[in-house]
């Protein structure tokens, strides 16, 4: 006898996405995007993501030079998004 009623219900539902297009095509219930990419797609993503209006995680190296880093940083301060990195 299955003991699935025994269960707790999520709270929330926790979206996975394959394709950065979906993730950033405007998904109202997507508040936050996690990068783990391959390192040369990290600082790109990151400013298309907060560009999408998303809250950004990205994993280290964030980027891999200063204009990247400063192109980021720029970025995430004119659309008022939390960046970490």
């Amino acid at each position: 006898m299955p003991v699935s009623w025994l269960a707790p219900k999520p709270a929330h539902t926790i979206h996975r996405l394959s394709d950065a297009a979906a993730a950033l095509a405007g998904v109202a219930a997507i508040d936050a995007v996690t990068i783990a990419t391959p390192n040369h797609w990290h600082s790109l993503m990151t400013i298309w993501s907060c560009q999408a209006g998303k809250d950004v995680y990205v994993e280290k190296p964030a980027c891999h030079n200063l204009f990247e880093g400063l192109r980021m940083r720029s970025e995430e301060r004119r659309v008022g998004k939390e960046c970490l990195r």
